[in-house]
């Protein structure tokens, strides 16, 4: 099927696009910021490499975090936009997700990103890739095993991500299979696929994972008015 799969969620601003012949075209930037500016003009070089035009696209995937706020932000509006004008299915992939996916091999893993402030978006996955519970935002000293009821004691629990490193550490009976912190977007588009396959429901609206509140916030009624001078 025609599907185009973004991700602008990671330090990544990445463009998948795949024909009905199942040939595909993808770019990716490691450009940290700047999602807005390049998304769509890598949208277009995308179709263009494939001689396809927006209208023929028939499925959307993007990535939902977590990640920087104003990444999945602009990821998720360029997504659900073209989505409603194509009246086409959207679905969202996570970051921790798409990470364990690429990654992980036969042991659980901790799939752990650095979310600055000395902190940390984590997700346990046991040796299927699957996780019970979900996501959390956690400080780097705590007790991550016991937040998902692991014992890295008695089976080895493998480390991905950009914070594997300082979780590595505090865990003796581990090892480090990546401390990538960008999923592939082949990976993404892959998953994207298979969990279309999966559900039938075309009217899924994907949701920003945000695990810590934005840093911005806005201002109180009584700031506005200390600066009246009132």
């Amino acid at each position: 099927m025609q599907q185009l799969t973004l991700d602008t969620a990671s330090i990544n601003c990445a463009v998948h696009i795949q024909n009905g012949q199942g040939e595909s075209y993808h770019l990716c930037e490691a450009i940290g910021r700047g999602h807005a500016e390049r998304i769509l003009p890598m949208i277009d070089e995308a179709l263009s490499a494939l001689s396809m035009d927006y209208r023929d696209i028939k499925r959307l995937g993007v990535t939902v975090g977590p990640g920087s706020f104003t990444g999945v932000r602009v990821g998720l509006s360029v997504a659900r936009g073209l989505a409603l004008a194509l009246d086409c299915p959207l679905i969202g992939i996570s970051l921790l997700d798409a990470l364990s996916c690429e990654y992980q091999e036969k042991n659980p893993a901790l799939v752990v990103l650095n979310a600055r402030r000395e902190a940390y978006f984590a997700c346990f996955y046991d040796e299927e890739g699957k996780s019970s519970i979900g996501p959390k935002l956690i400080e780097k000293s705590a007790d991550w095993p016991s937040l998902w009821a692991v014992d890295p004691a008695k089976r080895p629990v493998d480390l991905i991500g950009s914070g594997a490193a300082e979780f590595f550490k505090i865990t003796s009976n581990s090892r480090i299979l990546t401390d990538q912190s960008a999923p592939n977007i082949e990976v993404i588009a892959k998953m994207v696929a298979k969990k279309a396959k999966m559900k039938c429901d075309r009217n899924e609206k994907p949701s920003p994972l945000y695990l810590r509140a934005a840093d911005a916030k806005s201002p109180s009624p009584e700031s506005f008015v200390a600066r009246k001078g009132v």
